[in-house]
């Protein structure tokens, strides 16, 4: 049903002005709203990482107590983010120059592979035990 719902709103896109790439439109203001969203959470010590934290522990701001984890979410907001700046920075001059295909060439490529590889790399992070968070005892 997300799809459908998707592939609706890029076909008016495209319908209304007559031009194919405009099907891509709203998939880059997606991607360029979300970049900044979180890019900008960082910036402002806020990160939205922390939050997802703080839903699965039900303390929603404590992460922000200590300083290594608030360091810690930062970074791994960024690596959320970085798929969607690096599709808004390959896309978008696809989109200017009019560019269909290299366009859906680049939005399949681009997809879930980025997606996959920045949880990989978000996982791997946090799989190296080296977060700010005490360690639990081992009972012998």
């Amino acid at each position: 049903m997300n799809a459908m719902i998707g592939i609706s709103i890029a076909a008016i896109f495209a319908l209304r002005s007559g031009k194919a790439e405009d099907a891509f439109l709203p998939g880059l203001i997606y991607n360029a709203v979300y970049a900044t969203l979180l890019t900008g959470s960082v910036l402002v010590r806020w990160p939205l990482v922390g939050f997802m934290i703080g839903s699965v522990t039900g303390q929603p701001t404590e992460w922000r107590r200590d300083r290594n984890l608030v360091k810690l979410c930062s970074y791994l907001t960024l690596i959320l983010a970085a798929p969607c700046v690096v599709r808004v920075v390959v896309q978008f001059p696809l989109y200017q120059a009019g560019q269909a295909g290299w366009l859906g060439i680049a939005k399949i490529s681009m997809g879930w592979p980025l997606q996959l590889g920045a949880l990989a790399v978000m996982a791997w992070m946090l799989s190296r035990d080296s977060t700010p968070l005490p360690r639990a005892e081992t009972a012998p």
